[in-house]
C-alpha cells in the first residue's frame, strides 16, 4: 500500500459484520466508516462529494467488503469503495480544512 491508506485491522470485524450478517445496516456501516475517517482512523485520500447523490450501498461494495475481509484485494483497493460512497454522499465525512 502507498501510505496514503491506513485501515486498523479491527475495521475488517465491522466490515464482515456489516457484509455477511444482517447484524449492520448499510445506514450504520456508512455512519460508522464516516465517523472512522473523520477523526482519522481509518485514513484514506481526501474525497470531495459530488453533486449526484445515491442513498442506498451497491451490492458490489460489500463485494468489495467481503474479498478486503478474506484478503483478495488491498485496503488501497477497498479504499476506492470508501472514496465512491463519499463521491455519492452516502458516508459523509466533514474533515477539517487547512
Amino acid at each position: 500500500d502507498t501510505g496514503e491508506v491506513s485501515i486498523p485491522f479491527w475495521i475488517k470485524d465491522l466490515a464482515e459484520m456489516w457484509a455477511t450478517q444482517p447484524l449492520v445496516t448499510d445506514k450504520d456501516f456508512g455512519r460508522a466508516i464516516g465517523y472512522l475517517i473523520q477523526h482519522e482512523v481509518i485514513k484514506i485520500p481526501y474525497t470531495e462529494p459530488e453533486g449526484d447523490s445515491i442513498t442506498n450501498i451497491p451490492d458490489w461494495v460489500k463485494t468489495n467488503a467481503e474479498w478486503w475481509v478474506t484478503g483478495k484485494i488491498s485496503d488501497t483497493e477497498f479504499t476506492v469503495a470508501l472514496q465512491y460512497l463519499i463521491k455519492k454522499g452516502i458516508i459523509l465525512v466533514n474533515l477539517p480544512t487547512v
